[in-house]
Formats: C-alpha cells, structure tokens, sequence
C-alpha cells in the first residue's frame, strides 16, 4: 500500500509537478481499497477449538 505513496513522491521529484503526483496519488485509493477488501473478505476464520473429551 505504501507504494502509491512512494511513487506519488518520485512522480513529484522527476516532474516538478505536484498535481501530477496528487493525481497519481489518488489513482492509488482504489487499488489499496480492494487490496484491504479481499485480506478482509477471503480471510477464513480459524475453527473454534474445543476441549478434549474426558473419558
């Protein structure tokens, strides 16, 4: 996620523009969303542990 970060700012450095890097910037939000949503959703819940059977 840190990527569209740090490319936004090597965008500014080599163009001089920070609208360019803005823009770019905010292209990002939607990859990191759908990143952050499918960890979120395919994440699988761990079986609940259950205790021994005393016999």
């Amino acid at each position: 996620m840190a990527v569209g970060g740090w490319l936004s700012g090597e965008l500014d450095d080599r163009t001089g523009s920070c609208a360019v890097a803005l823009l770019h910037g905010i292209a990002w939000n939607p990859v990191d969303l759908a990143l952050a949503l499918v960890i979120l959703f395919t994440r699988r819940p761990s079986a609940p542990r259950t205790a021994a059977a005393v016999t």
